[in-house]
């Protein structure tokens, strides 16, 4: 949205590079209905709920908390946010819906004249089963507060990474768009002792400062 906002501003754009890839994953396990057209959101629960009525939320929260209403951000969860997508299914759909933007993506490049790039993010889990000293302090404080292994710990496994980067790999050289599975380039550079995230998801400082750099490398 910026890019086509401000784009009479910017000088000529040669090359673009997204880095994206687990946000439309890990929501792609919440119900249809709250998915929409477009996709989930975080929190997005919170964000319907204020639109009920006093008497819908006083019965949806009768309801048990579970796992799928934290993921959802809010206390009043419908019922069917019990029913979680097989990991099948929930690959094949954040697939679609990233092959969708990337495609409006790959469509504004055209018109700019410049290469597009789709590196699909690294998890902690993909780079390596067990992180650094560090990490491993936070992921246990994290999983304390938030319980992220219990919401997203099937995710992280490597045959996810490898299933869903597929996917897209596919289609990106169907299309002509550069494609790069981050994870497996940082499970062959890091090394054991290095501290790269801050969580399972993003990254320390000098874990951009490395990312970044083995970016420059594939691009």
């Amino acid at each position: 949205m910026l890019l086509m906002l401000y784009r009479h501003l910017l000088p000529k754009v040669e090359e673009i590079v997204l880095f994206s890839g687990f946000n439309n994953l890990g929501l792609a396990r919440l119900p249809a209905s709250m998915r929409g057209e477009h996709g989930a959101f975080f929190n997005c629960n919170e964000f319907f709920d204020a639109f009920g009525t006093d008497a819908d939320r006083a019965a949806a929260a009768q309801k048990n908390p579970s796992m799928m209403q934290r993921l959802l951000g809010g206390k009043n969860a419908p019922a069917e946010t019990f029913q979680i997508p097989s990991m099948e299914e929930q690959i094949a759909y954040a697939g679609d819906l990233t092959l969708r933007h990337l495609d409006l993506w790959r469509v504004v490049a055209e018109d700019l004249g410049a290469k597009l790039t789709y590196v699909l993010q690294p998890l902690a889990g993909w780079v390596r089963e067990k992180g650094c000293d560090e990490e491993e302090r936070l992921f246990a404080e994290l999983d304390k507060l938030g319980r992220f292994s219990e919401t997203y710990g099937d995710i992280l496994q490597e045959k996810v990474n490898l299933q869903y980067a597929a996917l897209i790999e596919q289609w990106a050289q169907s299309k002509g768009v550069g494609f790069i599975n981050l994870s497996p380039v940082l499970a062959d550079r890091l090394a054991s002792d290095q501290w790269l995230f801050v969580d399972r998801i993003h990254f320390t400082d000098d874990g951009h400062d490395f990312v970044a750099k083995q970016l420059l490398d594939l691009i």
